[in-house]
């Protein structure tokens, strides 16, 4: 068997594995850009809210600061606002460590779906 039929016949039984990695890094890259780039329009107080409160967090030295009021009766215990208090600590607190934390939770969500589906056989 030659090189170039070894590389076919490899290809031809990847093909399917090659096309959703390729669709994986599509979907990552479409996502990060729509996080990064276009979001930016529409980033609002409402979408900030983590930012806000990791900065509360920082500056009263509490992880629940008694003059925080949380909405709904909610209490924030591990949520974005987290991810958010080092770049909060490196003076960094904007848009950018907003983005990277949605990022990093979007990720985190479709690998914890991806990996529950499977241990049910679903996927």
């Amino acid at each position: 068997m030659t090189k170039r039929e070894n590389f076919k016949s490899l290809f031809k039984h990847n093909l399917s594995f090659i096309g959703v990695l390729l669709l994986a890094v599509l979907i990552v890259y479409e996502v990060s850009f729509y996080i990064f780039k276009t979001y930016r329009a529409f980033f609002n107080s409402d979408a900030a809210i983590a930012n806000i409160l990791a900065e509360e967090i920082v500056l009263s030295e509490s992880f629940f600061p008694s003059h925080w009021w949380y909405v709904n009766n909610d209490l924030w215990i591990f949520f974005k606002h987290v991810l958010v208090i080092p770049w909060v600590l490196a003076d960094k607190n904007g848009y950018f460590a907003h983005a990277f934390t949605v990022f990093l939770v979007t990720m985190f969500m479709v690998i914890f779906v991806y990996n529950f589906l499977r241990s049910l056989m679903l996927s």
